[in-house]
């Protein structure tokens, strides 16, 4: 809506489309990882390095390089 308003492109439609798998993502790890009875619970400095070491690992890479894509378009829409 604000890059509609303001005729500015800052996101294309395949950002937005991350987006939503990265939104999805964060939900596993929190709903079906650390949520409900039973949590898993992960070390980073500790994590044993298979294939769901490296999932969250790589999954928390991308949700903060999305983060700090995130804050710089905030920074020019302010």
């Amino acid at each position: 809506e604000i890059q509609k308003q303001k005729k500015i492109t800052l996101l294309k439609e395949d950002d937005f489309s991350k987006l939503d798998d990265l939104r999805k993502t964060r939900n596993y790890w929190a709903h079906q990882c650390f949520g409900g009875n039973q949590p898993i619970i992960f070390i980073k400095d500790k994590l044993k390095r298979d294939i769901y070491g490296e999932k969250i690992v790589s999954d928390l890479e991308e949700a903060i390089e999305w983060d700090k894509k995130l804050t710089e378009i905030g920074k020019e829409i302010l």
